[in-house]
């Protein structure tokens, strides 16, 4: 993950450096988000069927077990990516971006950068193009945090997620605001839900 540029953090708002998400720690996010229980699965299988080929000493148990992680697991891995991957709500993460979180919601902007080749050498990559993407409040669901970062489950127009990496925010100051807005439109979004449903009741 790389970040770069000025962030502006005040009581209202937080806004992160320009950063991009590691494909590594991008599909470690999915794959948490989407499939967490199929992988789940899919491991223990493989755990079994390596175990029971070496205490049955029966070969096919261990093809079995290597079938499964070499046949199942890579077509799991591709079905998340073309399923879930290339949505705006997932695949912003891995272009260089910026994110503003506000009681208004989450706006991205991204830019879309070219190819290597596609660049003269010696000369700085400049973007191709460059985008803003909003998300409301009603779009932004729960968030967990781990030693890396947090990571934001986005519910709509589709399911996604936005990864906020420590190392994209100025100062742990910012990251506490940062944190601090994200909660307020999670309490505002279950505020405004309860009063909905008192009023139909």
């Amino acid at each position: 993950m790389t970040g770069s540029g000025d962030s502006a953090t005040t009581d209202n708002e937080a806004v992160t450096l320009r950063f991009t998400v590691g494909r590594t720690d991008f599909a470690q996010a999915m794959m948490s988000r989407f499939g967490g229980k199929w992988w789940l699965l899919l491991t223990i299988l493989i755990l079994a069927g390596s175990a029971a080929g070496a205490v049955l000493s029966d070969w096919r148990w261990a093809v079995a077990g290597l079938m499964l992680a070499l046949v199942v697991a890579p077509a799991g891995a591709a079905f998340l990516y073309f399923s879930y991957g290339l949505k705006s709500e997932c695949y912003i993460n891995v272009l260089p971006h910026t994110v503003n979180l506000s009681p208004d919601g989450i706006l991205i902007s991204a830019d879309v950068m070219p190819r290597p080749d596609e660049v003269p050498e010696g000369s700085e990559p400049q973007p191709i193009r460059s985008y803003k993407t909003l998300f409301p409040t009603t779009s932004v669901g729960k968030y967990r945090v781990d030693s890396k970062g947090i990571t934001i489950d986005i519910e709509a127009p589709s399911r996604g997620f936005l990864r906020l990496p420590y190392s994209a925010f100025e100062s742990p100051e910012h990251f506490r605001m940062a944190v601090e807005i994200l909660v307020g439109i999670i309490r505002n979004k279950h505020s405004d839900k309860n009063e909905n449903t008192k009023r139909h009741s």
